[in-house]
C-alpha cells in the first residue's frame, strides 16, 4: 500500500515537472518571435530612412552615379582581384604575371594513335 502511494506521488511530480517546463520553453519561444519582429521592423525603418535621406541601397541598380563609379574602378572587366571568376590559376587569365613563362601550345605529351 505504501508503494502505491509513493508511485503515484512520483507520477504527479513527474507530470508537474513536465508542465513547469512546457511553459518555460514556451515563453522562451514567445520572446525570441518577439525579437525577430522588433529587429525586422527596425531593419525596415533603418532602410526607409536610409533611402529616404539619398544614400544608396546596395544591390538597388536605380542610381546611375554609384554605377558609373563601380565600372571606372575596374581594370579589364575583371573587378578587384583576388579569388574569383577569371582570375588565378588555370582561371583562363589572360595577362601573362610573374612565374608564367608562356602560353600553353598544346599537351606535352602526344595522342597515340
Amino acid at each position: 500500500m505504501d508503494d502505491k502511494n509513493k508511485l503515484k506521488k512520483a507520477l504527479k511530480r513527474r507530470e508537474q515537472a513536465k508542465k513547469k517546463s512546457a511553459k518555460k520553453w514556451g515563453k522562451i519561444e514567445r520572446d525570441i518571435a518577439e525579437t525577430k519582429s522588433e529587429q525586422q521592423h527596425k531593419r525596415e525603418a533603418n532602410l526607409k530612412n536610409r533611402s529616404n535621406n539619398g544614400y544608396p541601397i546596395p544591390g538597388a541598380a536605380d542610381d546611375k552615379s554609384s554605377s558609373s563609379s563601380k565600372s571606372a574602378g575596374k581594370k579589364n572587366g575583371k573587378g578587384k582581384g583576388g579569388k574569383g571568376k577569371g582570375g588565378g590559376k588555370g582561371g583562363g587569365s589572360k595577362s601573362n604575371s610573374a612565374g608564367f613563362e608562356g602560353k600553353k601550345d598544346g599537351f606535352l605529351n602526344k595522342a597515340r594513335d
